[in-house]
């Protein structure tokens, strides 16, 4: 039986991501005194280890007719606008990834041409009506006319974004659940586990 999956921020084929938020893809001697790359060659072979990392972390979890919905910020190319990293397509990543996926735009996704279908969505999960956008609900960028509406028509909303601040916050009187890869050891979370998440902070 096919699952449904649900992820944000990769950041596929971007080196400074792994600085940004110390991921494990990082080397000793990568980065100078200054934490800055020691050369664009050590930067591309950091995404490069990343891409694969993250593949094989994504396909441990994901079968091939599953869904992913990706929650933005799927790729930023690099070699363009002084960010260190891969020239590669996001599709040659995305080629390697099982599932099918759906890509929400995020802020850095025009940057490395992602084509996305749109900036937000609505779903259910488990019957609750759920709200899918990259930006949290409280993001100064969000429509305050659409997210008025969120809050009286959704339980909860899923966001990307915030990288590894937190996984589960309150955000303009609604629940927000962080689905971004450095808070879910760099692997998609399945409906379940959403729901899982949410259950527990009503709880609280």
């Amino acid at each position: 039986m096919s699952k449904r999956w649900f992820t944000a921020d990769i950041h596929a084929n971007h080196a400074n991501i792994c600085i940004y938020c110390n991921r494990p893809w990082l080397r000793p001697g990568d980065l100078g005194p200054d934490r800055k790359w020691v050369s664009q060659e050590a930067a591309s072979a950091c995404a490069e280890r990343m891409n694969a990392g993250l593949t094989r972390e994504i396909n441990m979890r994901v079968k091939p007719g599953d869904r992913v919905i990706h929650v933005g910020d799927f790729a930023t190319k690099g070699k363009v606008n002084g960010i260190p990293g891969l020239s590669g397509s996001y599709t040659e990543f995305l080629s390697g990834l099982n599932g099918t996926w759906s890509l929400l735009e995020g802020n850095h996704d025009k940057q490395g041409k992602v084509k996305t279908i749109g900036k937000h969505l609505f779903c259910h999960l488990g019957g609750f009506p759920v709200f899918v956008s990259h930006l949290p609900t409280d993001n100064e960028n969000q429509d305050p006319l659409l997210i008025d509406y969120v809050r009286r028509a959704c339980a909860f909303a899923i966001c990307g974004h915030v990288h590894d601040a937190w996984t589960v916050k309150t955000c303009a009187g609604i629940v927000n659940i962080n689905v971004g890869v450095d808070v879910h050891k760099y692997r998609p979370i399945s409906d379940d586990e959403v729901l899982g998440i949410y259950t527990k902070e009503t709880r609280k």
